[in-house]
């Protein structure tokens, strides 16, 4: 049982900053940038483009809602006190980093909109926050109300997580007395897309996946179980996942989701057994945290910065942009880290959760 559960957690680790990277190409593909038109690009750079970014970065956030809950779920001892016990080491990992970065990029972006020389680069969808009032100032600062997400907006999956931990104690139930039933609802609410809740935005998404990984905790499910099926999982994927970019059906997409995440965790399967590549994933893990947490609004300032400098020079060049502005974006934030991480380990201790 040791054994499994080492390999299970090396299998985790080993997903956590490639998933990590996907959430920058999803993010590098929005807003400013339209890669079907404006900025010229079309054609195979086009097609790749959106089959990276919109088909299987799609995987990343739902398949980090399956891991987190089942990392809740899995080791719980489900009583008043094993809750409470849960909840407070998620208060230091959830809340204590939302709260630290929400800060920050709150005051960052206090002074960037009003200095001359950064005013351009966030003067877009983003709201001024220092023409808001106190409310609206506490409703951009955890993403409620007019505001779906927080100010930090990529901490919308955090914020999520803190709610949905919460309730955990409900889901728990739920998942023990009617877990199918349970289960089935929240997927035809996430398929379909049936949840829109107006001041707490708490996603579908979050919900389902969130609550699949929970029901495997519960029930410590064996994920090698899958393993026999690997082959078969990725020539489904592969399959579906063209057919997602081809088609751009909803349908399509969400079951191409579905896949995808029970096949990217496959995938480790074949992972663990190249020495190299895992122990050099496994090292990259820690990075994946701060990665996330500070990629925006870095990422948007080298998008804005490099595709308004070079873009004009065509297709080749701003697909070579597309990966540079996000490998560049991971270069510089893992620098950082390892600066800080020498100069002040309490910090990077606080401004993580403890992920170092």
């Amino acid at each position: 049982m040791l054994r499994h559960d080492s390999l299970l957690s090396q299998r985790i680790e080993m997903l956590r900053f490639p998933l990590i990277v996907g959430i920058l190409f999803i993010h590098i593909y929005t807003n400013e940038i339209d890669f079907n038109g404006a900025s010229g690009l079309s054609g195979f750079y086009s097609i790749v483009a959106d089959y990276i970014s919109n088909t299987l970065s799609r995987v990343s956030v739902p398949l980090f809602f399956v891991l987190s809950g089942y990392l809740f779920f899995c080791n719980l001892t489900p009583t008043k006190e094993g809750f409470i016990k849960k909840l407070h080491s998620r208060f230091y990992t959830l809340f204590v980093p939302f709260v630290f970065w929400n800060i920050i990029i709150f005051i960052f972006y206090a002074f960037a909109q009003t200095l001359p020389v950064t005013l351009h680069y966030f003067n877009g969808e983003r709201p001024w926050v220092m023409q808001l009032d106190v409310l609206q100032m506490v409703e951009l600062f955890f993403g409620l109300g007019d505001f779906k997400y927080p100010v930090a907006y990529q901490f919308w999956f955090i914020r999520d997580l803190i709610f949905i931990v919460i309730f955990s104690p409900l889901a728990y139930i739920l998942l023990k007395r009617f877990s199918y039933a349970f289960l089935g609802v929240l997927f035809i609410v996430w398929f379909f897309d049936l949840l829109h809740l107006s001041y707490i935005q708490i996603s579908s998404t979050s919900i389902f996946f969130f609550c699949i990984g929970a029901y495997l905790g519960i029930i410590r499910y064996d994920f090698s179980k899958s393993d026999r099926y690997a082959f078969l999982f990725i020539i489904g994927y592969i399959a579906v996942s063209f057919a997602d970019v081809s088609t751009h059906n909803e349908f399509v997409h969400n079951i191409s989701i579905l896949l995808g995440v029970v096949t990217a965790f496959t995938v480790t399967k074949y992972l663990l057994k190249r020495k190299k590549v895992k122990k050099r994933l496994i090292s990259l893990a820690k990075y994946s945290f701060f990665v996330y947490a500070l990629h925006e609004p870095l990422l948007s300032i080298l998008r804005k910065t490099l595709f308004g400098a070079f873009a004009n020079l065509g297709d080749f060049s701003v697909f070579l942009l597309y990966f540079g502005c996000v490998f560049l974006t991971i270069f510089i934030t893992i620098r950082i880290y390892k600066i800080l991480e020498k100069l002040s380990p309490q910090f990077m201790s606080i401004s993580t959760g403890g992920r170092i």
